[in-house]
């Protein structure tokens, strides 16, 4: 966190909160490898949209299809790690939203100026969906725009594939509307089914494809990854207390004396955990993961 500029207070901050956070953050920001493009009919029909943004549209483009760095395009706050400052819709349904301008904001930052519209997204894997462009929510309209069920409806009409549906239920007694979805579930840490119609016509009930949120807001996989790595490295410790005399033994065997005791370092290495006893220089596989699982 501190590396990519994040400060990080060690005996005042919330760091299970920071570091949930943090996940979602680098989710979000997950764009350093390159991604086939797809791009939905209503996308496409955009044309007077797609025409005044179309500088910054080329750019977010390029920086996709390459690889490499979105962040100036995404909200101010996606770099502010609190719990009370969530994003519903990417946490939800796993859709970002990306500014248009074509400057930055100022010379302090690099986010680029903020617009009146939006370009709405969703990474999976190595392809990006180009979903819409939409209108900037004002602060009265935000508690219904962002969970619009039509967003929903759009990557249905256009990559069926990438929503799962549930078989064998007809319909919903209870649709909730786009406001009530964000008011009454998605600012209370819960979501639910969606009813859409199908490419064929039909009726079908769609899980919520992003996952879904915990009852803080924060997005639920990154709470289960932060669930998950904490117990990986609970699981590292406890392997080396167990094993120390053996260690020991090891370490004498290579020539090495104790005299200076033993410091044992956890890294990470092509994205798994491994220690390394510093003194020695040692390497100790004792365990691994991979944080993507």
């Amino acid at each position: 966190m501190k590396n990519n500029g994040f400060y990080v207070n060690l005996k005042k901050d919330d760091l299970e909160t920071k570091i949930i956070n943090y996940f979602t953050y680098l989710r979000k920001t997950d764009c350093t490898i390159p991604h086939k493009l797809h791009f939905s009919k209503e996308f496409l029909a955009q044309n007077e949209h797609r025409e005044i943004y179309k500088n910054a549209i080329s750019i977010i483009i390029r920086i996709i299809e390459n690889g490499g760095c979105i962040t100036p395009y995404l909200s101010k706050n996606v770099k502010k790690l609190r719990k009370d400052n969530q994003d519903y819709l990417f946490n939800n349904w796993g859709v970002m939203h990306l500014h248009l301008g074509n400057e930055s904001c100022s010379e302090k930052n690099n986010f680029i100026q903020r617009t009146g519209h939006l370009l709405f997204m969703r990474l999976i894997e190595n392809d990006a969906y180009f979903i819409k462009i939409y209108k900037h929510p004002s602060e009265k309209e935000s508690d219904k725009e962002w969970s619009k069920l039509e967003i929903i409806q759009i990557m249905e009409n256009n990559w069926p594939h990438t929503i799962g549906k549930l078989k064998g239920v007809p319909g919903l007694g209870y649709k909730y509307s786009d406001k009530e979805r964000y008011d009454d579930l998605w600012k209370k840490g819960s979501d639910t089914v969606l009813e859409i119609i199908s490419i064929s016509g039909e009726p079908v009930i769609a899980v919520p494809p992003g996952g879904g949120s915990v009852a803080s807001g924060e997005a639920a996989k990154d709470v289960l990854l932060y669930l998950q790595q904490t117990d990986h490295l609970k699981k590292i410790e406890k392997d080396i207390l167990k094993n120390i005399e053996k260690i020991k033994i090891v370490i004498k065997k290579n020539g090495f004396n104790l005299e200076k005791g033993i410091c044992f370092q956890l890294i990470k290495r092509d994205n798994k955990w491994s220690v390394i006893e510093k003194n020695s220089n040692m390497s100790y596989h004792i365990f691994m993961c991979n944080s993507k699982n």
